[in-house]
């Protein structure tokens, strides 16, 4: 509509554009050239291997309207009934462009037309906002997020808003109205002063007020949300956001230079009111042909359906899901259930195909992107033939399954073979996914719940296990979130083989879920279990892993930063008690929970090598670093030093159990020493905040600054 009235202006004002002759034909040689270049592009991409072709040929379309909105003014300026000209022109033009399209036809209804179905899209696709690659987003957002915990928890149908995360202080919030421009909360702080924040991103033009009074927001680097301070006591927090001071400069602008580009054709218009309505009248008429088919429509059928290939809006099918032999014509279940329910969904078919076997997947959103591949696998399924109009499909929820939203997906089989569902010109669609389910499942930690490793002050992971299935490593993981968390954490995966070297690694960019359970989502003091996994490489056996290596990362941060990592060995190890023969004896105490039983030590021209045997007097409760520092007890300066988790952290002090002797080997590279008198000196410390273990005692003595002195070592150089 808008080519057609540029055109129509322009040929039926001719005398008000007057390009140049030479200024025409170069502007006709560019138009022509954007007018050919998809096709021209498209023979040689089809003819010529290797040669690109445009992506997004349409782009080409405002150049085109523009230039040849000018050219057809020259030409009607030289040609007799130039009206005439202008308006087959026109419709010449109308019918190239529209004529050849052939839109898809999707079934929706203003209904379906909701802020939780636009959520769905950009959750199926991970399309966040209007493009693939999410330009939009602020750029305090790295990484791209897929999913938040408002869509986590708002999808089922109500206009859900998780409370804001309490960063510091103690504080409860609860939502008393929002909008497409604004919410306003009730907060209720108890402590001094409460750090909140929103899961809202943060854009130029966010205003806050606290009971009325503006106050300062910032963003939060890496997840973008909207944080700001509030103090002790009962309050109304309010966020709006409005006009920036240069976007109310570029909207002035926008309005005078609109104001002055009137102004100047009044005077015409007025001069030539019949060619105004002239051009007014058609432009106007297919405007509201284009507008027809946009009607509003319900549809009472319960036949949603979305698949990633084509159709990813969860859409009606009026006609029925068509699988060629039989079509899926409606289906029921429940939208929410609880983890360890069974999920009935009864299916019904437009015939009976005994020969077709129908199965129901439930699946994590990752199973429908192929970037993700290869996804998790089903949490659960149902398989059923085909052999009446109605098949009924029971599907039991895992009991550890983490809450949120998953999707159902259909696969319909004949003879071993899978049958994908076509479209109403009979092109193949991907795999049909029907209704999308909420899992309700909150799982408060028990005590006494195991500790494999902490990452920083945030964050517990209590379990690991590892299986195979096919040529991929499933990798189960179950986290617990111990306070708010305002960063996205990149999770990180390593399969290691027995001498420590790596098999296969895989980064889970948007965290752990395939980020699909951002870091920032996780509800508090509740266990939740991820499911992830690894392909196993070519050339690679999958009983070649004996160990998994856990790495939680901040990719906002330079050098990418880890918050923590743990190496879990996957194959069972001996375990031994027995107090075993050692040069030295010691027996000093590291926090109550490790005893140093004794040490051997050795030496050559280059190195002293150092054997340490530990005992766990009780089962450690935390992850623990060993540190030996060979240093001058002159002026503390550290000549040589070693630090590492025990076994080059394949066996973590929190896997030692009860009784357990444990030996580590140390070497200490001394091939440049100068000669003189230096101290060996051993201890443990956190490898998360680089605190030691200071309460170090020995026959009942403290040692100073957490550090064990062994021995003098004179070195003669």
């Amino acid at each position: 509509a808008g080519m057609v009235v540029l055109v129509l202006w322009a040929g039926g004002n001719a005398e008000g554009v007057r390009p140049r002759r030479w200024g025409a034909l170069v502007i006709g040689g560019l138009v022509l050239s954007t007018i050919m270049i998809t096709p021209l592009s498209r023979l040689a991409w089809e003819h010529v291997p290797g040669l690109p072709i445009v992506q997004f040929p349409w782009r080409f379309l405002s150049v085109q309207a523009f230039f040849g909105a000018l050219i057809v003014g020259e030409l009607a300026e030289r040609i007799p009934r130039r009206w005439a000209v202008s308006v087959i022109g026109a419709l010449a033009l109308t019918v190239a462009v529209v004529g050849g399209l052939h839109p898809e036809y999707l079934a929706v209804g203003d209904g379906d037309i909701t802020p939780q179905r636009l959520a769905l899209f950009e959750l199926f696709t991970t399309n966040i906002g209007t493009t693939i690659r999410g330009e939009y987003l602020p750029i305090n957002v790295e990484p791209r997020p897929y999913s938040s915990a408002v869509v986590l928890q708002g999808l089922a149908g109500s206009d859900h808003r998780p409370s804001p995360l309490v960063l510091e202080g103690k504080a409860q919030a609860g939502l008393l109205h929002r909008d497409a421009v604004g919410e306003r909360w009730q907060v209720v702080v108890s402590s001094a002063e409460a750090h909140l924040a929103f899961y809202t991103l943060y854009f130029p033009g966010w205003r806050a007020s606290v009971d009325g009074v503006p106050v300062a927001i910032e963003p939060l680097y890496n997840s973008g949300f909207v944080s700001l301070r509030v103090p002790r006591g009962t309050h109304e927090v309010t966020l709006r956001f409005g006009r920036t001071t240069v976007r109310g400069i570029a909207d002035g602008v926008s309005l005078a230079a609109l104001a002055f580009a009137l102004g100047c054709l009044w005077p015409r218009v007025r001069r030539h009111r019949r060619q105004v309505w002239a051009t007014l009248a058609p432009a106007s008429l297919l405007i509201v042909l284009a507008l027809l088919p946009i009607r509003g429509r319900s549809f009472s059928a319960d036949d949603l359906s979305m698949d990633f290939d084509r159709m990813p809006f969860l859409h009606h099918n009026p006609r029925g899901i068509d699988f060629g032999r039989v079509r899926l014509v409606g289906y029921e279940y429940k939208a929410i259930v609880h983890g360890g329910e069974t999920l009935t969904a009864t299916l019904h078919w437009s015939s009976v195909a005994p020969e077709l076997t129908a199965e129901l997947r439930l699946v994590s959103p990752a199973d429908a992107h192929p970037a993700f591949v290869p996804p998790p696998p089903p949490l659960a399924r149902s398989q059923m033939r085909v052999a009446t109009p109605m098949t009924q499909h029971f599907i039991h929820v895992p009991q550890d399954v983490a809450g949120g939203l998953y999707y159902l997906a259909l696969h319909v089989f004949a003879d071993g073979e899978e049958v994908r569902a076509v479209n109403a010109r009979g092109e193949r669609l991907g795999v049909t996914y029907l209704r999308p389910v909420q899992v309700i499942n909150p799982r408060p930690v028990p005590e006494g719940e195991p500790l494999l490793a902490r990452f920083g002050q945030e964050i517990l992971l209590h379990e690991a296990k590892v299986r195979v299935e096919g040529r991929a490593w499933t990798v189960a993981l179950t986290w617990e979130a111990k306070a708010p968390i305002p960063i996205n954490y990149t999770c990180s995966l390593r399969m290691l083989a027995a001498d420590g070297s790596p098999l296969a690694q895989r980064d889970f960019e948007g965290g752990p879920g395939y980020g699909f359970w951002p870091t920032t989502a996780w509800p508090l003091d509740e266990l939740l279990q991820d499911r992830l996994r690894i392909p196993i490489p070519a050339g690679v056996a999958s009983d070649d892993a004996a160990a998994l290596s856990v790495v939680l990362y901040d990719r906002a941060r330079p050098g990418f930063p880890a918050l923590g990592s743990v190496v879990i060995p996957l194959t069972e190890r001996e375990h031994s008690y027995d107090v075993p023969e050692m040069e030295r004896e010691v027996g000093a105490t590291f926090g109550e929970q490790i005893e140093l039983l004794g040490y051997d030590l050795r030496r050559d021209a280059s190195a002293l090598y150092l054997t340490l045997y530990w005992r766990a007097l009780r089962r450690p409760d935390d992850d623990y670093a060993i540190f030996v520092h060979l240093f001058d007890p002159r002026t503390e300066q550290i000549v040589a030093q070693w630090d590492g988790r025990p076994q080059q952290g394949a066996y973590p002090t929190l896997w030692w159990r009860e009784r357990e002797v444990v030996t580590e080997q140390v070497t200490l590279s001394v091939k440049e020493l100068a000669a003189g008198q230096y101290s060996l000196g051993v201890g443990l410390y956190d490898p998360r905040s680089g605190r030691r273990l200071t309460c170090v005692t020995l026959a009942g003595q403290v040692q100073g600054d957490g550090r064990l002195v062994l021995e003098s070592v004179e070195w003669g150089g």
